[in-house]
């Protein structure tokens, strides 16, 4: 039962049949809250259920109550994002906002929160309701914070909110206790397993299926380690110097980052520590390579600090003929 409810209001959320027969009694009963707080893991389908709770509020020819017909024009401009009366509020909104690099948003600030109050106070443009999804909302600053309870406690006619966080308890008390807490769980091995496989096609499925044990119910850090071991398996000893740049710069995604960095220059030096014992390899290979870990273990720029230092063995296996 649980599941024909799931695939008849949000088919897109996978995994979750608690929280959506939450959603969908509130549907049904035609008293949806205004302000949800989703709480658990990342990647377990929190930002897909908010925006499939965006397209039951804003579809303008639901084909039952509460159900969402996918094909109208407003649930189109849901799916791409596009919707004027969906306000998306997260560090792309925010570094948008304040006219700043979004590398540089750590923590969601007042001008942030009091934007989303001015945008919620405007009159919907085509729809009957406005919705805004907050998150990270456990990276809502204290004064944001005090600013988000004021919006919580006198709401704008007509809105909707969702509050977006992986650890609750770094909101006010007094937050979480003016929104209705919806729970979402790790995800079961087999739906993680599906999903990733569904967009990884191409990838070899014992590969897919070791990644999906090792996320811990999370999509998201299932998704990560496949990239992260797409990245890992270059041949950045041999390839085009261009290729190696890009290669290096490509650790500045936040889904391969410093941690796989890390790791790859811990394979890095267990190898070399062959290679020096073998008499294959110059030992100022391995000191250099144990000197990049420590820097970007101390925060170092990960893409430079990976060029110097292979550009560095490289010209070192030239030099001596490898």
């Amino acid at each position: 039962m649980a599941n024909e409810i799931a695939e008849r209001f949000f088919p897109e959320v996978l995994g979750q049949d608690n929280a959506v027969q939450t959603l969908t009694a509130a549907l049904t009963a035609g008293r949806a809250p205004h302000a949800y707080l989703f709480t658990g893991p990342a990647g377990v389908g929190k930002k897909t259920t908010a925006r499939a709770w965006a397209k039951a509020l804003l579809c303008v020819s639901p084909t039952s109550v509460g159900i969402p017909c996918a094909a109208c024009s407003a649930c189109k401009k849901v799916n791409a994002h596009s919707h004027p009366d969906l306000l998306w509020v997260d560090f792309e909104f925010q570094a948008a906002l304040l006219k700043e690099p979004l590398d540089k948003q750590k923590s969601l600030k007042i001008a942030t929160v009091r934007e989303m109050e001015r945008l919620l106070r405007l009159k919907p443009l085509e729809g009957r309701v406005k919705v805004a999804v907050l998150t990270p909302a456990d990276l809502v600053g204290d004064d944001a914070s005090h600013a988000l309870l004021k919006i919580l406690e006198e709401p704008p006619p007509g809105t909707h909110i969702v509050l977006i966080s992986d650890e609750a308890g770094a909101l006010l008390a007094t937050i979480r206790s003016r929104c209705q807490r919806v729970r979402f769980r790790p995800l079961a091995l087999e739906v993680v397993s599906d999903i990733v496989a569904r967009e990884h096609g191409n990838r070899p499925a014992a590969e897919v299926d070791r990644a999906a044990r090792a996320a811990d119910g999370s999509v998201e850090r299932a998704r990560a380690l496949l990239e992260e071991n797409t990245v890992l398996a270059f041949d950045w000893a041999t390839c085009p110097l261009s290729e190696l740049l890009t290669w290096c710069e490509g650790f500045q995604n936040p889904r391969v980052g410093r941690t796989g960095a890390e790791r790859f220059l811990e394979a890095l030096l267990a190898q070399f520590q062959l290679d020096v014992r073998a008499g294959d390899r110059s030992a100022d290979d391995l000191d250099r390579a144990l000197l990049a870990l420590t820097r970007i273990r101390q925060n170092a720029n990960v893409g430079l600090t990976l060029q110097h230092l292979l550009l560095h063995i490289r010209r070192n296996a030239r030099k001596h003929g490898g």
